[in-house]
């Protein structure tokens, strides 16, 4: 077994058992400055170290920390679709059918199920540490798109001033949709609204201010820069505020 396969099968053992969470929660702050990970030892390469910790694993989506040293991972299949982004460090994704790229501290990228290729992570001599998205429940192989690879998403994308909310008072364009996970940007005006959250959701709050209120009354306040999960079947107030527009990404499962 490679090192990406071990890698696939230890994020997707991780992600077996859900968690029963009925309330927004933030990202813990200190295990995305890198603080209290994990290391686990690879079997197939031990001189590689490699380390990881739980964010957040619910029924439909899981989410880690997760660390490399300087290395790198080949894949034949890769097991899921990922959301990635980078706190440090930097990833060279080398397809088989494809060109290279290269992906930065604090890029934001969609790793496809089926990926075929290599994967190098480049920390120096430091390690390199990411946020890892991906979904619990593993889906068909059959709507898995061939040759596919790597994706950032861009700049502009995630500016917003592609979106017009003239009219409406909020707008979501999907971004990338793979056969596991859906990323989508949305943008609204401020404003205060009743949800009902009919599908899991890890959100990271771009722009603005988002306070969430359950049914008890309690409040939880989330600000620019923040991840944070909006569980299935949540019901409360949702109340978004800041100078101008709000924007957030959302990361989804994906539905067909």
């Amino acid at each position: 077994m490679n090192l990406g396969l071990s890698i696939s099968l230890i994020l997707f053992c991780l992600s077996i058992t859900a968690q029963d969470i009925s309330k927004p929660i933030l990202f813990d702050k200190a295990a995305l400055s890198g603080v209290g990970l994990e290391q686990i030892e690879l079997k197939d390469t031990p001189e590689r170290k490699f380390f990881r910790r739980l964010l957040y694993r619910g029924e439909e989506l899981s989410a880690y920390i997760v660390s490399l040293s300087t290395g790198t991972s080949s894949f034949e299949n890769f097991g899921f679709d990922e959301y990635v982004e980078i706190l440090n460090g930097e990833a060279t994704v080398l397809p088989n059918t494809a060109k290279a790229q290269t992906f930065y501290s604090q890029d934001l990228f969609f790793a496809p199920k089926g990926f075929q290729g290599d994967w190098f992570i480049n920390a120096g001599n430091n390690f390199h540490y990411e946020i890892s998205v991906i979904s619990t429940q593993r889906t068909d192989t059959s709507l898995v798109q061939q040759n596919a690879t790597h994706e950032l998403i861009s700049h502009r994308m995630l500016s917003g001033t592609f979106m017009d909310v003239q009219n409406e008072s909020i707008q979501k364009e999907v971004l990338l949709k793979g056969a596991e996970l859906m990323i989508s940007v949305t943008a609204e005006k401020p404003q205060t609204k009743s949800i009902t959250n009919g599908q899991e959701m890890i959100i990271k709050l771009l722009s603005g201010q988002i306070t969430i209120t359950d049914s008890e009354g309690e409040a939880y306040v989330f600000y620019t820069g923040d991840y944070f999960i909006l569980p299935l079947g949540f019901k409360g107030t949702w109340s978004s505020s800041g100078h101008g527009l709000v924007k957030y990404l959302t990361i989804e499962t994906s539905e067909f």
